[in-house]
């Protein structure tokens, strides 16, 4: 890292790094300024760098794969939990539990989870069919009008 400061230059390495991280993790320019009295415009500078955007994109790589390890052990504990407590539950609250956890299920599969909407589509359908019905009923009168010349 050392071609990142050049000759007579005020800052280490370690120190733009440690404000690359500490962007990474507060995502603004005035906390690591605040924190390390570099100013605004340096860390700025900085910023459009190589070594700052691998650095910041690393940690929050590293920082979302801790989240995402933490909230699937926060869920594996509580479904357990929820499945252990279902016996006892109201019929109201399975219901809940159910419909959460459908609802969650879908989402992983990246199907819908909203059946909004459904009444007007199931509305939309049954005027397509009148549609076809009411085509397909021309059609016949016009077959017996053509069988009813021969």
């Amino acid at each position: 890292m050392s071609e990142m400061v050049g000759a007579g230059s005020k800052y280490t390495d370690d120190q733009r790094i440690d404000a690359a991280i500490m962007y990474a993790e507060k995502g603004s320019f005035a906390a690591v300024m605040r924190q390390t009295d570099i100013p605004k415009p340096t860390l700025h500078g900085w910023s459009k760098s190589e070594w700052w955007v691998s650095t910041v994109e690393q940690v929050r790589t590293e920082n979302k794969e801790r989240n995402i390890a933490r909230y699937d052990d926060l869920m594996t504990r509580a479904y357990n939990q929820c499945k252990d407590k279902l016996g006892e539950a109201s019929a109201r609250d399975a219901m809940i539990i159910m419909a959460t956890a459908q609802d969650k299920a879908r989402i992983l599969q990246s199907l819908p989870n909203q059946y909004q909407g459904k009444a007007e589509g199931m509305q939309a359908l049954a005027e397509q069919f009148r549609e076809l019905s009411r085509q397909w009923d021309e059609k016949q009168v016009g077959v017996v009008a053509i069988q009813d010349k021969d």
